[in-house]
């Protein structure tokens, strides 16, 4: 993943245990988006800006990110479902 990527969101779950009062916007499961910036295991989204918060840690404010593993390459994604609907439509023709 690098900026510019086109990315799918494939979990917008949110968990119980944290607070998510830093995102005044959240990602959509589906939904297409445009890498903006990639910061550690923290991606920033073209789509989707959020203000920045003070964290503690880092003695400084920073934009709100959304975890990698929440997004899928798009392309790749889209030709995976493509294929495994190539793959049900195959098994179908055949059991016909």
């Amino acid at each position: 993943m690098k900026t510019g990527d086109k990315v799918i969101c494939i979990d917008d779950s949110k968990n119980d245990n944290i607070s998510y009062d830093a995102f005044q916007e959240w990602v959509r499961e589906q939904e297409k988006y445009i890498v903006r910036r990639i910061e550690g295991e923290r991606v920033l989204l073209e789509e989707i800006r959020n203000k920045p918060v003070y964290v503690g840690s880092i003695m400084g404010k920073v934009e709100p990110g959304f975890a990698k593993k929440r997004f899928a390459n798009y392309e790749n994604y889209i030709l995976g479902k493509t294929e495994e609907n190539e793959e049900s439509n195959k098994y179908e023709l055949h059991s016909n």
